[in-house]
């Protein structure tokens, strides 16, 4: 199995060689998986021939039984997680990252708790005010950042090749706080990897 997630960011040679192992693979016991974040207008040569060789899925939203996977396998077996589970599923329409947004809503309200390695989760249908569209829960999430990590975030959001630590802290250069600068520079290279 080769699994590409992004593969629109990937090389030309990169998608040429995804495109020839697709191509044997309907002959060989191989199966290749790619993911585009973003569909691109005008497709390089590559990725137009990974394309031809490829069948595209529609994600479908999370099932009840999946939601509850992902409460459990977000809270461990805290009580209340298949019904918290299912109320999730409802409110998110089964989608992960809105789920997981609600979430992080609930733990911020207090509606979610952890206390002695234990989760604690919300025996009754939540009463906090929640955001009802994904959309609504990032923006949520994003007016909460300070002026200098939005400036960042919209810095980034304008970048179409790979975001690496050192175009992070020429971002940060500048930023008033270097212990912010430092900090920020910090966690952008542990999610990258």
């Amino acid at each position: 199995m080769v699994a590409v997630d992004n593969v629109e960011d990937a090389d030309d040679a990169s998608h040429g060689l995804l495109a020839s192992l697709a191509c044997i693979a309907a002959h060989h016991p191989l199966l290749v998986v790619v993911t585009e974040a973003r569909t691109l207008e005008q497709p390089s040569v590559g990725i137009s021939a990974l394309r031809r060789h490829t069948r595209s899925l529609a994600l479908e939203g999370l099932t009840r039984s999946e939601m509850i996977d992902l409460v459990r396998s977000t809270f461990g077996d805290a009580p209340n997680c298949e019904r918290f589970g299912e109320w999730l599923q409802e409110r998110s329409a089964g989608s992960p990252l809105h789920a997981l947004e609600i979430g992080r809503r609930l733990l911020d309200d207090g509606a979610i708790r952890y206390a002695s390695g234990l989760w604690t989760l919300p025996i009754e249908r939540p009463n906090s005010d929640l955001p009802a569209e994904l959309s609504d829960a990032l923006s949520i999430r994003l007016s909460a950042l300070s002026a200098a990590a939005r400036e960042l975030a919209e810095c980034l959001s304008l970048q179409r090749d790979r975001v690496t630590s050192k175009l992070c802290a020429l971002l940060c250069a500048d930023a008033e706080n270097p212990e912010v600068a430092a900090r920020g520079r910090q966690l952008f290279e542990q999610a990258l990897g």
